[in-house]
């Protein structure tokens, strides 16, 4: 299991993960609205929609972790 998977694991409950099919036609507007160039591309939104943090290309899990506990404590989900 990759970084994202043991980050979902842990956060599944604080956090909605979403994968997109690049092949999948329906995956096409939010690829086109948040611009994604390239299909190992992670994007960490606030829940208006906005970006926090943006990734293209191999995770450090750690790195990932922090970015999403900063937004936790950003936007708390009790």
């Amino acid at each position: 299991m990759g970084a994202v998977g043991n980050l979902e694991n842990l956060y599944k409950e604080q956090i909605d993960f979403v994968h997109l099919d690049w092949d999948d036609p329906d995956s096409d507007p939010v690829i086109e609205h948040y611009q994604v160039l390239r299909r190992s591309t992670y994007i960490l939104l606030a829940p208006d929609g906005t970006v926090l943090w943006q990734w293209v290309g191999p995770l450090d899990e750690l790195v990932v972790e922090e970015e999403i506990m900063k937004a936790l404590e950003r936007y708390p989900t009790n």
